[in-house]
Parts: structure tokens; C-alpha cells; sequence
């Protein structure tokens, strides 16, 4: 379960769901061991960056990394912090050739040199599939004739997406807290209203979840309750 996790590898800054055991995480991690992080920028589909010219590059580009970790080695700054940015500029992967590698791999239409290394982007609920499954098991699964979890033990997918944006807003509020100012705490006191009125809307269909396996629908408002504590115990 600890593999899955929410990750700030998106070239555009969003929030990505990642998987630790990847190719592309492991080709990550190799380049940075090297002495050479970021990744050679071919394709130039998620370019966006002009902090160093007028012709935007990738921020998981080897060329962008380069010269933000120049920039901040001339910052002056305690071990923790720079190994913090330095972690939050080396997180970038490359997207464009990570998820594209499972099509030249099924169809070996990769170029030469062309990295193969697959990028993986997993919903939270993923962690509870463990096997490979047939196209009928998955139609009988969706629509209850059968359940594919060896643990029925989880929580309801609604409440594991609730979760994540929790999980958002908590590392929005730690990562800024130096930093705060009138239009991020706005933006956070939005974020949590928008969050409790989902969390009392999703307790007013608790009433109407008949399709759903009763021990996963008698833990839901429990579930609910605890997201609840956990955002009102995020203070800016």
C-alpha cells in the first residue's frame, strides 16, 4: 500500500498519483545517483517553464534541473532545506515518454535510444486489485455479481478520493507555512468549506447506499467522521 502515493512528479505542478516500484520512478532515482538528474526532453509536450529564457522548457528536463540546483546551491541553505528542494526539483519525471512506453513496448515501435521505462499512474482504489483479472471477472465485479478483493476490509472508493484531497491541502498548508499570505489562506479556507460540504453530502447519501456491501456502507459515516476531524484539525 505504502508504493501508491500522491506525488509531485507532474511536470505541470499537479498533484500525481505515482507508483514507487515503476520504471520510470527507478530510472528517476538511477540519474539522480549518477550525478545527472532530470530527463533528456525530446518530445516538448509539457514545456511550460521561463524562469531561464524566453523559450519555455520542462521542469523534469534535465537542461531545468541543472540550473535550479545551480540556483540553489548559491542559496545558503541548512542541509534540510536544500535536501527538501532538491527533492521537490528531482521529483519531476518525464511524462510524456513514461506514459507512452506501454504502447511501444505491446507494439516495439520504440526509436533507438528511446527510454522504455513505464510511468504509472494508479487511482488509490488500485492497491486492493492483486492479480491480473479477465475482462468477464471485472464486468461481474463492477456490477456485484461477484467480488475480485481477497479483503473486503476497505474503505468505500468515495472516501479514499475524499482522502487524497485531504491529504492535498494538509501538504498545501505545510509546505507554505513560512510563507503564508492573505490569498493562500483564502484559497485554503475554500478548499476546506468545499471539502466539509462534500463530507455532508456524502453523509446524507449514506442513506441511500442499498447496491453497496453492508460491511462497507456501515463503516462509511465513521470513515466520514474521521476525514471530518482531519480537516478541521488542518489550522493555517
Amino acid at each position: 500500500k505504502e508504493d501508491f502515493y500522491c506525488s509531485g512528479a507532474s511536470p505541470l505542478g499537479i498533484p500525481f498519483n505515482n507508483f514507487r516500484q515503476s520504471g520510470a520512478e527507478y530510472l528517476r532515482l538511477e540519474r539522480i545517483k549518477k550525478g545527472r538528474p532530470g530527463s533528456p526532453c525530446k518530445k516538448e509536450y509539457l514545456i511550460s517553464n521561463t524562469e531561464f529564457g524566453d523559450k519555455p522548457i520542462c521542469t523534469a528536463s534535465r537542461v531545468y534541473q541543472h540550473q535550479k540546483i545551480q540556483e540553489l546551491q548559491k542559496q545558503n541553505l541548512s542541509a534540510a532545506e536544500y535536501d527538501k528542494s532538491f527533492d521537490d526539483i528531482t521529483e519531476k519525471t518525464c511524462l510524456c515518454e513514461g506514459l507512452a512506453a506501454p504502447a511501444y513496448l505491446k507494439y516495439n515501435i520504440q526509436k533507438s535510444k528511446e527510454q522504455t521505462a513505464v510511468s504509472i499512474c494508479p487511482g488509490p482504489n488500485l492497491v486492493w486489485f492483486k492479480k491480473q483479472y479477465s475482462l468477464r471477472e471485472m464486468i461481474d465485479h463492477i456490477y456485484g455479481r461477484i467480488s475480485v478483493f481477497e479483503n473486503d476490509n476497505r474503505p468505500f472508493v468515495m472516501i479514499n478520493e475524499l482522502n487524497l484531497y485531504i491529504d492535498h491541502i494538509q501538504k498545501y498548508v505545510t509546505d507554505n507555512k513560512n510563507i503564508m499570505n492573505d490569498k493562500k489562506i483564502k484559497y485554503v479556507a475554500r478548499f476546506k468549506a468545499q471539502l466539509q460540504a462534500g463530507i455532508a453530502y456524502y453523509n446524507e447519501l449514506t442513506q441511500h447506499l442499498s447496491l453497496i456491501p453492508q460491511n462497507i456502507s456501515t463503516a462509511i459515516p465513521r470513515q466520514l467522521e474521521l476525514a471530518s476531524l482531519r480537516l478541521k484539525d488542518i489550522h493555517m
